[in-house]
């Protein structure tokens, strides 16, 4: 079992420690009366969604024989008005490197990420997260009915 410790330090500033006393600070906009000196744990949220998809697809990559020079993962979400939860959320894979290909990235994804990054399986219980790649300045998205990826519809 995981834990945490999380330490009120004034306004709506937290400094949260896990198991091995490590730091990280949280805080609100100014909205919510909070300094916006640090992520909020809804940012938070989005950056575990990218920080653990991107570690599973490195090893992916990495299990493919792929050599990263750089991976970049953007995450954004969308909320609702009250309580402000996510009512989706999308994560946009770009690696760059020796043998990263359309099969690479679609392996990585399907195979990998899909079904072994824990933040993502536990945030799509709740919500719908898409997951998509960009190469050759193309973005794909997947389509979990069809395991399919296309192209990003524009708005």
């Amino acid at each position: 079992m995981s834990s945490n410790r999380v330490v009120w330090t004034g306004k709506r500033c937290f400094d949260a420690f896990d198991e091995k006393n490590r730091l990280t600070k949280m805080d609100a906009s100014a909205t919510y009366g909070g300094t916006d000196t640090a992520p909020s744990p809804m940012d938070l949220l989005l950056m575990g969604l990218s920080g653990c998809t991107g570690i599973v697809l490195t090893i992916a990559m990495e299990t493919q024989g792929v050599e990263l020079d750089s991976l970049e993962i953007r995450s954004e979400g969308s909320r609702t008005d009250d309580p402000g939860d996510y009512a989706r959320m999308q994560a946009i894979f770009e690696a760059k490197g020796r043998g990263v290909t359309h099969e690479t990235m679609q392996k990585a994804i399907l195979d990998f990420v899909l079904p072994k990054a824990p933040v993502f399986c536990t945030l799509s219980r709740s919500c719908p997260v898409s997951l998509g790649y960009e190469l050759d300045g193309e973005v794909l998205f997947l389509n979990p009915e069809t395991g399919d990826f296309a192209p990003a519809k524009a708005a």
